[in-house]
């Protein structure tokens, strides 16, 4: 027999034991969309994760901070001093033991692959200053390249310039405009804190104008104004009463085309007075909680598609036992024994491709009923997080088939091992 009449038989088979067919295409269809809401979320997260990646951070950035070393503990268990107690403890507790100084700066912006390395710096912002009047006025340092939403300006490779200033949107109207560019150019000023309560003003130049949003990702955000590390690291210098000379972060930005991961390497290669991590390492932390959650949810599928093996088997024997006479007169009317076992595989192929299919459209049916609530209940910025992989769909499909095949292969070969004779004798 060919191929294709093989095939059209097994479809005409089906038809006849429709209700059979379709019960136990449906437990394969469980598995099936158990598996591919597995693999849409983990598509969905991991596309939710990148883009939340490149709004709160640089995947060009690497930290360094110092290795904390701490004292040993004597093996003796008798008393100790008390005035040796404290020594530990304030060696422990210096400075020196767990900050950066001026040296390793130096040190890590020699690195090659490093375009800048900014230390860390505290700075106080009191007030801003508008026509004589204080209002309150948060600052922070703008370190890395990470992109920002703006109302209106622009930054140069994402950094913020000397001298200039992001100005939430919030504060427009109290600077003079009536929408964010009417502010672009304009100076404020900022006044902040010294160590001794005392307080100085700097002025900025707005170049930009943040859009103002707490979203999802801004858990803290508080209408702030970014500037540069440098003036930070000026206007702590100022409030310091000197320079500031140890810190606790180094955030360094790598060369274009430089591997973070390589660049990495290279500042532990200075001394083993480093923690050196950088951004795409976080990320692929949390990725990697994502991969396996998705792979614990499709484990459940695996097992839910396990169980219907039984299924397809049982139904197969059944449809064995229930056409013995008619695989008798086939075989008496010359089909050979692989033909007959063929027709019992593709039967199963076919149960399983019904069962992959209706399993990958009911997962589509519940992304699609399911993404738009999830998005308002998680606040995703437009981000679904379940997105149907056709491809990996596909595959699915076609290892549910496999599956089905395998599943079929002994009452297949039962069917072709069946003696003509005596499977005519069967009513």
């Amino acid at each position: 027999m060919r191929r294709i009449d093989i095939a059209k038989r097994a479809g005409k088979n089906l038809k006849l034991a429709k209700v059979r067919t379709i019960l136990t295409a449906l437990a394969i269809a469980v598995g099936g969309t158990t598996i591919t809401m597995a693999l849409a979320a983990g598509r969905g997260g991991r596309a939710y994760i990148d883009g939340m990646a490149s709004r709160v951070g640089d995947m060009d950035s690497i930290s360094v901070s110092r290795k904390v070393e701490t004292v040993e503990k004597e093996k003796s268990s008798g008393p100790k001093k008390l005035s040796q107690v404290e020594a530990e403890i304030t060696q422990q507790l210096s400075e020196e033991s767990y900050t950066l100084n001026d040296e390793d700066l130096k040190k890590i912006s020699a690195v090659q692959g490093v375009e800048r390395a900014n230390p860390q710096v505290d700075i106080q912002a009191k007030s801003l200053t508008v026509d004589g009047e204080e209002y309150e006025a948060t600052v922070k340092v703008k370190y890395d390249k990470k992109s920002l939403q703006l109302s209106a300006g622009e930054l140069k490779n994402n950094l913020v310039g000397t001298g200039e200033i992001v100005a939430p949107k919030s504060y427009v109207q109290l600077l003079g405009g009536q929408k964010p560019s009417d502010i672009l150019g304009k100076t404020v000023r900022i006044k902040f804190s010294k160590r001794d309560q005392s307080t100085f003003e700097k002025t900025f130049k707005i170049s930009a104008v943040d859009n103002g949003t707490d979203d999802d990702l801004r858990f803290s955000y508080q209408n702030e104004f970014l500037i540069s590390s440098e003036d930070a690291t000026e206007i702590a210098g100022i409030s310091n009463g000197g320079k500031v000379a140890i810190y606790g972060v180094i955030f360094v930005q790598t060369k274009k085309g430089e591997k973070p991961a390589e660049v990495k390497n290279r500042i532990l290669a200075l001394g083993d007075r480093y923690n050196v991590s950088t951004f795409e390492e976080e990320r692929a932390s949390i990725m990697n909680s994502v991969n396996v959650a998705a792979a614990g949810l499709a484990a459940f599928g695996g097992l839910a598609i396990l169980a219907s093996v039984f299924g397809i088997v049982n139904t197969q024997y059944i449809s064995v036992l229930e056409r013995t006479s008619q695989i008798g007169l086939m075989k008496s009317l010359g089909a050979k024994k692989s033909d007959i076992a063929k027709l019992f595989r593709y039967e199963a192929a076919l149960i399983g491709f019904l069962g992959g299919v209706i399993g990958v459209a009911i997962a589509a049916i519940l992304a699609t009923i399911f993404n738009p609530m999830i998005s308002n209940m998680f606040r995703t910025n437009g981000v679904n997080l379940l997105q149907i992989d056709l491809i990996g769909s596909a595959i699915l499909v076609a290892g549910l088939m496999l599956v089905a095949v395998v599943s079929g292969f002994f009452p297949a070969r039962k069917a072709a091992r069946l003696n003509p004779i005596d499977a005519l004798r069967v009513e």
